[in-house]
This record gives structure tokens, C-alpha cells and sequence, in this order.
């Protein structure tokens, strides 16, 4: 899960949330007036997402990983293969000693990286060590990321890292896979396109324009490389949220630290133009918020938003596209090829992106609480799993989450991510 500073209490983070998905877009980007209505998801309690060591282990009808597991995903059980837990919580969630626990069982094994191998400056102590012993016992490594930037940046950091990219069999981020399919090369990913996409490009090059709402790094050699042109929004077919630091429409970048005035001024009118012509956006970063001091809102909070302003329902969730965890494309990617998901295992700190994804394609959830998100109000309790137990809990009380209603239940919890 991309992010810089964690010193907030996870407990916060989903109050926040919750109330964020409650009030106007404007609270949540300090001070605009784009009013909108209340969360788009109500909970429900009828159904529990539990990954299954009985998953079905072949994919003959041709349909997506997802697809295919929905059909095997059970309730209200959560089950694993694992036998080597030591202790086990109210809601079935298997407290391991190490990584070693989950080798046995599972050959793939799809890694988050920011709060479970580093911590964007350093690696986490044993991480180095546990991503060898993997390589060493020919276990596949995908990493997933939500980053909105692309597959070589998060090369780089690997490197920096003291990490080897060659051990890992892809390397995976939300923004390589946006880019791409901005490009049309989502055949060769191994993902659906997106008929929004496909329409655009097919009405020709000059159509190509986009809307961006940046990172602050490279928006513009992100877009026009794969073949679109920044525009006011007045005259773009695509908003892209790749971040909530600039606004770019080819001719101005406003950026929120330097203006914040005129940042939230020109995102509030953009978005009401936007709204009312029904202009669609892609999102390349689907987290919703960066826990540092600042609170500030990810690209993720703005889809929220945007659905909401769109009216909600089926039509404007056709119109915001999120690419990243927990949503199905980068898991088509990742699980290519991949014949039997009882065999694969999401390891990930994030409740909702990285719990929720892993659990929604039927392969194990191994959540990592001490180097995680979640960890400053899990260690206020006696015990990792009263702790786990409690966040969990919390978390499946939210409205609006990604896991949309459903009850989450991880199958196994690690202290860290070590061997």
C-alpha cells in the first residue's frame, strides 16, 4: 500500500473513513464546495469473504480468476491447509509463527510492498532474508502495488532496497497497468478492457485527451507516451486520478502544496463541469488515504466521491475505473496461468485493499500486523489476536469499503513478514 508517514492510530484511519464517506468531497480536500451525498455502500452481514484451501483448482470455462472463485467462495467458514498455527482466533484466523508456515502449502505468493517488505526508506528486519529463502525453495513472488507509478519505478526501489527484481517472476503496480491499458494493450496483460476505453480510442487520436489529476511526477510523459494529450476539462474525453498534489490540463499545473487555494478551486469546478457531462475516470491508485500527518486523500477517496456525484448505482460505477487492489484486473494479471489458487497466498497489511483483493479471488490472506498499517492500535491490546481481532471487527462495521458490505475474514496472521 503506498504511503510515507504512519504515525496515526489505525482505529482513527477507519473512523476517518467512515465520516469521509459521509460528508461532502470538499472536507476531504480542505475547503472545495463539491457537496455530495452520503456513502454509496451500505453494509451488510449476511455474507463473510473467506478464502478457502478448497478453492477450485482449474479454470476450464475461460472466465477470469475472480470470476471463477465467486462460485467457490463459501460463508461464514474460513479454512486453511496450514497446520502449523499456534493459536487461533474467535473468527478463525490462524496466528503463524513465520513464513516458513505457509511454504508447504502454497507455491505463488503475491507480496504488497510498503507495510510488508519495507517502509519506503529501509527494508523491514528478516525481510531480505525470508524473500531468499523463498526464491531458494523455487516459490513464484509477484508483487502487487498500488502505486500510480510505473513497473520501473518500483524497480528502482527494489534496488535501493538491497532487493534483487530478478527474484520476483513480475512486478506488478496499479499505474504499469493503467498505463497499458491506456495504450490498448490490455490483451497482452492478461486483462478485460474497458469498454470506456476502447470507445475513445476508436473515435481517433484527437479524442485522446485527458484531465490530470497528478502525482506531480511525470504526469505529462505518463499520458502522452501512451498516446493521449492533456487538456482543460472542457475538452477532455478522461479525467485520470493518478494523485491528489497537482492538477495538470496541458497549458497549467496547480500544485496543492505551492496554491492551495487556487488547487482547490479549479478541482471544485472541474469535477461539478465533470459530473454534469458525465466525463469518465480512471484511477491508477486505488487507496483512499495516506496515513500521515496531513490526512491527506488518495486517488481512491476521489472515485468515492466522483460515483456519488454521478448518482450512484450501476451507471456511474461504469464511468470510474480503479485499477489496483483489491479490484479484479490486477489479480487476472498476476494469476495467469495459475491452475490451482488454494496454492497461492496474498500476504498484505491493508485490510481493504490487500485482505480485501486477496480474499475476493478465493487464494489465502496472510495479514502482516506489526510492520503494517494497523499496527498502533493493535498493539494497544494484551495479544496479537485481540488486537487483530479488534481492527477486524471495526473494519467490517464501516460502510463504503471495497469489501462493499461483505464481512472480512483473513485466514492467517503474521507478526511480521519473516521467515
Amino acid at each position: 500500500m503506498a504511503r510515507h508517514i504512519r504515525p496515526l492510530r489505525s482505529a482513527y484511519l477507519l473512523l476517518l473513513l467512515s465520516l469521509l464517506n459521509k460528508t461532502s468531497f470538499v472536507r476531504a480536500f480542505s475547503g472545495a464546495h463539491f457537496t455530495l451525498s452520503k456513502s454509496r455502500a451500505p453494509r451488510k452481514t449476511a455474507t463473510t469473504i473467506a478464502s478457502s484451501s478448497t478453492t477450485s483448482s482449474g479454470n476450464e470455462s475461460g472466465t477470469s480468476p475472480l470470476e471463477m472463485s465467486k462460485s467457490a467462495t463459501t460463508t461464514t467458514t474460513t479454512t486453511t491447509t496450514t497446520t502449523t498455527a499456534t493459536y487461533t482466533a474467535t473468527n478463525g484466523m490462524k496466528l503463524l509463527e513465520g513464513a516458513r508456515d505457509l511454504m508447504e502449502n502454497h507455491d505463488v505468493f503475491l507480496l504488497d510492498m510498503w507495510g510488508v517488505m519495507h517502509d519506503g526508506f529501509k527494508p523491514y528486519d528478516g525481510v531480505l532474508d525470508v524473500v531468499q529463502r523463498l526464491r531458494q525453495a523455487n516459490k513464484k513472488m509477484i508483487i502487487l502495488s498500488n502505486s500510480s507509478k510505473r513497473k520501473e519505478n518500483s524497480v528502482s526501489m527494489l534496488l535501493k532496497l538491497g532487493f534483487d527484481p530478478t527474484y520476483f517472476h513480475d512486478i506488478i503496480t496499479s499505474g504499469e497497468v493503467a498505463y497499458q491499458m491506456l495504450s490498448g494493450n490490455e490483451a497482452s496483460l492478461g486483462c478485460k478492457p474497458w469498454s470506456v476505453l476502447t470507445d475513445i480510442r476508436a473515435a481517433g487520436p484527437d479524442k485522446q485527451t485527458v484531465f490530470m489529476l497528478g502525482s506531480g511526477d511525470n504526469d505529462q510523459e505518463y499520458c502522452e507516451s501512451c498516446g493521449w494529450t492533456l487538456a482543460p476539462i472542457e475538452a477532455a474525453s478522461l479525467i485520470i486520478a493518478r494523485g491528489t498534489f497537482t492538477i495538470n490540463d496541458g497549458s497549467v499545473e496547480i500544485n496543492k502544496s505551492q496554491d492551495p487555494k487556487g488547487y482547490e478551486s479549479l478541482l471544485d469546478q472541474s469535477l461539478k463541469y465533470a459530473a454534469t457531462k458525465r466525463i469518465p475516470m480512471l484511477i491508477s491508485n486505488p487507496d483512499k488515504i495516506r496515513p500521515d500527518v496531513e490526512r491527506p486523500p488518495m486517488p481512491g477517496k476521489i472515485g468515492d466521491s466522483y460515483e456519488q456525484a454521478l448518482g450512484g448505482g450501476s451507471e456511474a460505477e461504469a464511468l470510474v475505473k480503479r485499477i489496483g487492489k483489491p479490484f479484479r484486473d490486477v489479480y487476472d494479471i498476476a494469476l495467469k496461468g495459475t491452475p490451482d489458487l488454494s496454492r497461492v497466498c496474498m500476504v498484505g497489511d491493508a485490510l481493504e485493499t490487500d485482505m480485501t483483493g486477496g480474499s475476493s479471488v478465493g487464494v489465502t490472506t496472510a495479514w502482516i500486523l506489526a510492520d503494517g498499517i494497523h499496527w498502533p492500535d493493535i498493539s494497544e491490546k494484551d495479544s496479537l489476536l485481540e488486537g487483530a481481532e479488534a481492527v477486524l471487527d471495526a473494519f467490517n462495521q464501516l460502510e463504503g469499503t471495497y469489501a462493499n458490505g461483505q464481512i472480512l475474514a483473513p485466514n492467517v496472521i503474521l507478526r511480521n513478514f519473516r521467515y
